[in-house]
């Protein structure tokens, strides 16, 4: 709550902030995060993705309940997404913004390679990316990208903090001018180079292949 803040603070605007998981609702301060996204004059729209296989608690009901708010239900099908008829009936009661669907468009684009490219191919790909804007708060650090964000996380790829900025404890007075140099100017990411890349021509892949146990990561950088 505190690095959400924080960034609020320093931001002009924000035009869609999407909370995402694993499964949000399993958050047990989502409502608190709603709370504050949707009091801020900075936010124009909120996106919750659920793959509609928890029940919602009801005490969040109530924090669901604003314009901004839009509920995305991906359906996996009635074995995993067996909760989906539950949200849909209870959002219909609740008169509640919300899409359901399936999957679209998986692409083979959270592999961690070491893809042995050059500055100014890792520059075209960084161009290219469809995601090098969207920006991920994770763990009170803002990340270019999800993927940049999750390989950190994952500690495949030990980045410096020229790779995030610490949201949570870098001084409000500051946080303006360090996100200003952040988000311009870079010609790629240090984990560009451990990226497959993400733009409009990768091919597509079956989603949600589910696992029976976790499989080895490698670090790269050891």
């Amino acid at each position: 709550m505190i690095s959400l803040n924080n960034l609020l603070e320093s931001i002009d605007s924000l035009s869609e902030a999407r909370l995402l998981g694993g499964e949000p609702f399993l958050y047990p301060k989502i409502d608190k995060v709603l709370e504050l996204l949707c009091k801020s004059d900075k936010v124009s729209k909120i996106y919750i993705y659920t793959n509609g296989t928890i029940k919602i608690k009801s005490n969040i009901i109530d924090s669901l309940k604003n314009s901004k708010i839009t509920i995305e239900i991906t359906d996996y099908g009635e074995e995993l997404s067996r909760n989906k008829y539950n949200l849909i009936d209870l959002f219909n009661k609740e008169n509640l913004n919300y899409v359901c669907h399936e999957p679209q468009n998986w692409t083979d684009s959270a592999r961690i390679v070491d893809n042995k490219l050059d500055d100014d191919k890792l520059s075209k790909m960084f161009k290219a990316c469809c995601v090098n804007d969207v920006f991920t708060l994770l763990h009170g650090k803002l990340y270019h990208c999800p993927f940049s964000a999750n390989v950190t996380n994952l500690k495949a790829l030990f980045a410096s903090d020229k790779e995030y900025v610490d949201i949570k404890n870098s001084k409000k007075s500051e946080l303006k001018e360090k996100l200003k140099n952040f988000i311009f100017g870079r010609p790629f990411l240090e984990a560009c180079k451990l990226c497959l890349g993400r733009d409009f021509t990768q091919e597509l892949v079956e989603p949600a292949i589910q696992l029976r146990k976790n499989i080895p990561l490698p670090s790269l950088n050891s």
